[in-house]
């Protein structure tokens, strides 16, 4: 499946994954894919003219959105949502 992805897509879904297993989360969801795009691709943001500031918000949103779970395996398979 990710052999069709590009290279900057499979580094999102990577770094999103790991955000994932970071806050606990036993699936990717949207808010992981964001935390995913904001480490890979920033660019993205700043072409939507989003602020730096709103940026670090926007991060913090969704870090905090899964919060208090207990950290899973990177190893772990976990779906994308």
């Amino acid at each position: 499946m990710f052999e069709t992805w590009s290279e900057q897509t499979r580094r999102v879904i990577f770094f999103a994954r790991y955000e994932a297993s970071k806050l606990g989360a036993s699936k990717v969801e949207s808010t992981h894919l964001v935390l995913g795009l904001l480490r890979e691709a920033k660019a993205i943001f700043f072409k939507l003219k989003i602020p730096p500031g709103k940026l670090v918000m926007i991060q913090e949103a969704c870090a905090n959105a899964g919060a208090g779970a207990t950290p899973t395996a990177t190893s772990v398979d976990m779906a994308l949502h």
